[in-house]
């Protein structure tokens, strides 16, 4: 009977209204949340063809039997709108970005991207707290670092999944296709990263008006009396030069030409100097830098011993100019740091220009070791040893007085005249060292060099003993002996000795064959029987004495001795040592010379190359272009100046671009960019899966991911600043409801009056 399959249908249908009633909730529920895709409901029919009616068309005629539908109905299937666009609408948060046209945001439930991948459209990001970590050398305003502790910050949907985006590159492009993995984007998550400076580019004007730098020039004069023995001595930059010790036969001019000559033939002074003699003066001789803008320190000393009469007069006659046009330029050092870069324009002839680097170091302050070392000779009988120290170009001495009973004693004595001397306490201090005789000089201010000279008086004397053979020659097995510190030379006699130098001089030669005595002695020239033993070093002695075994027993006794005929007397030095060498605050390098055509425009070279030192050791190697250098009249005028690379620092904020590229602004004012968010296509992105909160996953029906670059795939664009609500209709989906009630309404009452019609039906049997 036909009526039990308006049963069927009609509960079929209400099942299927009531299933798009749920999605017309679900919509409308939606309406408001972020990159929502709505759900619309679809119906197809059901039919059950199982059996063929009595009635209706003989198929002999050509009709068609009727079919029994007694149990059809409809089903209800759903059609995701997934690829339809939601409005969009402006957001002050800077997190908030927009989809504008097809593709999805990536994102991952692990934060190391091993997790599920999901899908969304909604763009309202957040920034998760993640693990704990130390970064150190984060400078403070006193212009200390310090350590900070923090937590790990990346961006996240509402969801708590972790958007995936591509890392920039070092050179600041992205890879396509590149590895996906969570964008972290807390303070300090690029405070490691930089790339140190290797290019730039540098134009500006140079006034070609500019007077000729000039050099410094120090003059010299020697005069006074040409005091045999006296030793002249110029030191430059803290290296001395000295010249043969005066003698009767010298003049004013040969002392000054041997200086002259002393100072250009050292490598190390001739490096910054030039010794020329006057034209002037005989007497005089000048003293000339080899750079310009660069000075220099000198000054001229004698020994101590025989200094008296025989003066050095020196005076600047011309400083240095100071460089008066200078530009910074900026580079970023091997440890990431932001470094200045003075550069020094000094003109040196018309069209011709020499530009040095100066860059920032951390000072060290100088060290001098003076260690004195005698014998302590005082007044009586005299002369007493003396000592003096001469520090940048200020001499302080004393000598040894009959109270002093060490050579501490006389150290004390000197430290309290360096430190007394006016013209040295304001840049070095003397104190006491540790080791005997030693006085440490270091300099007041880290940075500031000084130069130190030490003098000792006493120069010290040979040890000589004289051996004297006695007697006559002719016996035989005489044994004539000489022992010098332990060792002994002897000679038996034959008999047939011509004389006693024959027997001195086979003794000497003994000695004269030992390497390690001549070390100590030196054996002088036989002469009647007599030579001597001189000490090879000056101030230090030896021992040594004189037998003989007479075994002849002739009628003459033959002898030998041994008198000290001149005492060992030790040299007395003052020696000095950098124990700590002096570092500037500022380091200079070598001149380039740069040259300009007549009409302004740089000739030569097109490019400088840097290599440049820092504060704390970091380096940097630039070539810096100069090409767009000009020469005209005016003021120095910089144009540009461009570097590459990019310093150690803290982010401040983020945003996006059209192109899904995070740009990061940091604390040194730079932007650049940090990651690109790419963008998810599908063959069927109405296929994806729904998941809770709003995402998606891949299906069979959906196909695989493909990523494309928003904006340069023609895909989408990114809006940054807004924010893509649902894509539900308000109004469609009431229609909806309107429609979606009558027909449940309808097949209520269908079902209700079949149910009238079988209980008329079953009351008819009675």
């Amino acid at each position: 009977m036909a009526i039990f399959g308006s049963f069927a249908s009609s509960t079929l249908a209400m099942i299927a209204q009531s299933h798009a009633f749920n999605n017309i909730s679900t919509n409308i529920a939606n309406i408001n949340t972020g990159g929502y895709k709505a759900t619309d409901t679809r119906f197809a029919t059901v039919l059950s063809r199982t059996f063929t009616s009595g009635q209706g068309s003989s198929t002999l005629s050509g009709g068609t039997p009727s079919l029994d539908s007694g149990l059809g109905g409809v089903r209800a299937t759903d059609l995701n709108r997934i690829t339809q666009q939601g409005n969009i609408i402006s957001s002050a948060r800077t997190l908030d970005v927009a989809i504008n046209g097809s593709g999805f945001f990536a994102l991952n439930t692990a934060v190391d991207s091993s997790g599920d991948q999901r899908f969304t459209r909604d763009g309202s990001f957040d920034i998760s707290t993640g693990a704990e970590f130390s970064v150190a050398g984060i400078p403070l305003s006193n212009g200390t670092a310090t350590t900070v502790t923090s937590n790990e910050g990346f961006l996240v949907d509402k969801n708590g999944f972790f958007v995936q985006g591509i890392k920039v590159n070092s050179n600041g492009t992205f890879t396509d296709n590149g590895t996906l993995e969570s964008i972290r984007l807390d303070q300090f998550a690029f405070v490691q990263d930089f790339v140190p400076t290797t290019g730039a580019e540098l134009v500006l004007n140079i006034p070609a008006g500019q007077e000729i730098t000039r050099k410094q020039v120090d003059q010299f004069s020697v005069a006074g009396t040409l005091t045999p023995g006296v030793v002249p001595s110029v030191t430059v930059n803290g290296t001395t030069v000295s010249v043969p010790a005066i003698t009767a036969t010298d003049t004013f001019t040969s002392v000054r030409d041997a200086l002259v000559a002393a100072i250009n033939g050292n490598t190390t002074i001739a490096g910054a100097v030039t010794a020329t003699a006057s034209t002037n003066n005989g007497l005089d001789f000048n003293i000339t830098s080899n750079q310009t803008s660069i000075g220099f320190s000198s000054f001229a000393s004698t020994n101590i011993v025989a200094g008296s009469g025989f003066q050095f007069t020196s005076s600047t006659i011309q400083s240095a100019d100071l460089p008066e046009n200078s530009f910074a330029i900026s580079t970023i050092d091997s440890a990431g740091a932001k470094q200045s870069v003075r550069l020094d324009f000094a003109k040196v002839s018309n069209n011709t220009w020499e530009v040095r680097s100066s860059t920032s170091r951390t000072p060290v302050a100088q060290v001098d070791t003076l260690t004195l070392v005698g014998d302590l000779e005082g007044p009586v009988p005299g002369p007493a040893d003396a000592y003096s120290v001469t520090i940048n170009g200020s001499t302080s001495s004393i000598s040894v007085q009959t109270g002093d009973t060490s050579i501490d004693t006389v150290r004390s004595r000197l430290i309290t005249a360096i430190n007394n001397d006016v013209n040295v306490n304001q840049a070095v201090v003397a104190t006491a060292s540790a080791t005997t005789g030693a006085i440490t000089l270091t300099s007041l201010t880290p940075g500031t060099g000084f130069t130190t000279v030490g003098n000792a008086g006493d120069p010290g004397t040979d040890q000589v003993d004289t051996i004297t053979l006695g007697g006559a020659v002719g016996d035989i097995g005489d044994i004539y002996s000489v022992t010098i510190d332990g060792k002994v030379f002897s000679v038996t006699t034959v008999g047939t000795e011509a004389d006693l130098n024959a027997i001195a001089n086979q003794i000497i030669g003994k000695i004269n064959a030992d390497p390690a005595t001549l070390l100590k002695v030196t054996p002088g020239t036989a002469a009647g029987g007599i030579f001597t033993l001189t000490a090879a070093t000056t101030g230090t002695p030896f021992a040594a004495t004189a037998n003989i075994t007479n075994a002849a027993l002739g009628a003459t006794v033959n002898t030998i001795g041994l008198v000290n005929t001149a005492v060992n007397d030790t040299v007395d030095t003052a020696t000095v040592a950098a124990t700590t060498a002096n570092v500037s605050n500022e380091e200079i390098s070598a001149p380039t010379t740069i040259t300009f055509s007549g009409n302004g425009t740089l000739q030569t070279p097109t490019t400088l190359s840097l290599p440049l030192t820092f504060e704390g050791g970091a380096t940097s190697t630039v070539a810096l272009d100069i090409s767009g250098l000009t020469q005209f009249e005016g003021d120095l005028t910089p144009v540009s100046f461009e570097f590459g690379g990019f310093a150690k620092s803290e982010v401040t904020s983020i945003a996006f671009n059209s192109e899904g590229v995070i740009t990061g602004k940091f604390a040194d004012g730079t932007t650049r960019p940090l990651f690109k968010v790419p963008l998810a296509t599908f063959t069927n992105a109405d296929g994806l899966a729904r998941n809770n909160g709003n995402t998606f996953s891949v299906t069979a029906d959906s196909g695989a991911a493909r990523l494309v670059n928003a904006g340069g795939d023609g895909v989408a664009l990114i809006l940054p600043n807004a924010h893509e609500l649902s894509n539900v209709d308000l109004a469609d989906e009431f229609t909806k409801i309107i429609v979606t009630q009558k027909a449940y309404n309808s097949a209520a009452t269908v079902f209700r009056t079949a149910d009238e019609i079988l209980q008329t039906a079953r009351d008819l049997k009675r």
